[in-house]
């Protein structure tokens, strides 16, 4: 198969998330949502071009410049048809992957079996589908002689189409010569009065070309994003994730539906994290290290064999090793441009580095933990004396 051009569709707006902020830039599990098909589409090696639309120099500031990268803007919101066309200039020859900039659940396995199976069997398109059990608010998927015919939206869907259960999930594999003369068909005959990139299927079809369909193992992998309430859904299974991940790599968990860890933190094996820890953003916490209860850190770089005592709270900071912070410690850098060395001059003025340790050894629970009053400071005694802060 020829080389693959990625077309991402990040031009909405946030009308149904109420919100002033492009849709593309409300975040989960610390990322963006445009960020999430860039990064699969680079993992496939493909080249990217981003549609965007609300907030289009918010969301280019966002993502970033790069080679393998290109912008187009879709100045009308006239539906997803006429986004992909915005993006005609921008692509070449080969295989057209459009996806939705607001799935991110999508993975790079299921992604990559559409690519090979378009490839395989030389579709002019091939669409990735699910099967749910309510299919509401989706376009069904019509079939005739087990192969793809049509999409129909749910709103024009007859009631014999509403009750099809398996569903088109906005994702797609074209072939470029087959795609461009079949969007330029594409007519605004829906309520909306917008161009329906649907509509190429049936267009497709009705000309002879071949049209295949892939249909996803997991359906959750294809959940979209369009009010607060789905965001809520999405990042709970993503954080899920990422808890099952660093607990595959040796990190012990004692709650994980109490522990909020972003996908973009680290943690090194045998670390232990209590309940109601939350640990946000480019954050990274080095080896048998423990962070008890409450522990809010963002930003920050823990060392190994590290102890943070209930309730503190580090933002921009930098822990070296065998320290010991808290209970109740807040400690955060000053703002800065960029990030400081952690050992040598120019160290940050949040730097904590231990002088003695009592950190309990392997198996041991922390002396602080069997009850409150065994790490609860006196009031003479709320400043820390392990480790010292420059």
């Amino acid at each position: 198969m020829k080389a693959l051009t990625a077309v991402i569709l990040a031009a909405g707006d946030s009308k149904r998330m109420r919100s002033k902020l492009p849709k593309a830039l409300h975040r989960v599990s610390g990322r963006p949502l445009v960020d999430y098909p860039v990064r699969l589409s680079r993992a496939l090696g493909a080249r990217v071009v981003l549609v965007i639309g609300h907030g289009a120099s918010e969301v280019r500031a966002a993502v970033g410049d790069a080679k393998d990268l290109a912008y187009v803007e879709q100045k009308e919101r006239l539906g997803t048809g006429h986004a992909v066309l915005q993006a005609h200039g921008a692509c070449g020859e080969g295989a057209i992957l459009v996806l939705p900039g607001d799935q991110p659940l999508m993975s790079q396995d299921m992604i990559q079996a559409l690519v090979e199976h378009h490839g395989k069997t030389g579709a002019a398109a091939t669409l990735l589908t699910a099967e749910l059990p309510d299919a509401t608010g989706y376009g069904r998927v019509i079939r005739e002689g087990g192969r793809p015919v049509g999409i129909v939206e749910h709103r024009d869907a007859t009631p014999a189409q509403r009750d099809i259960h398996e569903i088109g999930t906005s994702v797609y594999c074209f072939d470029a010569k087959s795609l461009w003369p079949a969007l330029g068909q594409v007519v605004p005959q829906n309520e909306q009065g917008e161009y329906y990139l649907t509509d190429v299927i049936g267009i497709l079809a009705r000309s002879g070309a071949t049209v295949e369909a892939v249909k996803a193992t997991d359906p959750r992998e294809c959940l979209g994003i369009n009010d607060r309430s789905q965001l809520a859904e999405v990042a709970s299974i993503l954080r899920r994730r990422t808890l099952e991940r660093l607990m595959r790599e040796g990190v012990t968990i004692l709650d994980p539906a109490a522990t909020y860890v972003d996908d973009t933190v680290g943690v090194g094996a045998d670390t232990v994290i209590y309940p109601g820890v939350i640990l946000e953003g480019a954050t990274t916490i080095g080896a048998e290290c423990v962070v008890a209860t409450g522990c809010h850190v963002s930003a920050s770089r823990i060392g190994d064999h590290v102890t943070l005592k209930p309730y503190c709270v580090l933002s921009e900071a930098i822990v070296e090793a065998e320290a010991q912070l808290g209970p109740f410690s807040p400690m955060s850098a000053t703002p800065r441009s960029a990030p400081r060395p952690m050992s040598g001059r120019g160290r940050s003025p949040a730097t904590m580095t231990a002088c003695t340790s009592t950190r309990p050894s392997s198996g041991q629970a922390p002396s602080w933990a069997p009850t409150r009053a065994s790490w609860l400071p006196s009031p003479s005694a709320r400043a820390p004396t392990s480790g010292r802060a420059r």
